[in-house]
């Protein structure tokens, strides 16, 4: 029984992160969370838009079908397109 309770207990002990490595991660992602990305999207006329997004709509920008993306701008205009990228 001492013997489970102890390897039980270093287990904890080596899973667990400090607090200093938990407000790091914490700190990385709010200035992530935090940054505007800018989709580039090409026109048929030969031009190319951009457009400002934040990180919930940087990261998963598409629809899951024949790639057309479909996403929020910062401004709350709502843009369905093709031919789009966005370099994070």
């Amino acid at each position: 029984m001492k013997s489970i309770l102890l390897i039980v207990f270093l287990l904890y002990v080596s899973g667990c992160s400090s607090s200093s490595e938990r407000l790091k991660e914490k700190k990385e992602s709010l200035e992530r969370e935090s940054k505007t990305y800018t989709i580039i999207c090409n026109m048929p006329v030969n031009t190319k838009k951009s457009f400002k997004v934040d990180y919930e709509n940087a990261i998963n920008p598409f629809h899951i079908r024949s790639g057309i993306w479909r996403f929020t701008t910062i401004e709350g205009k709502r843009i369905k397109s093709t031919h789009c990228h966005l370099e994070m």
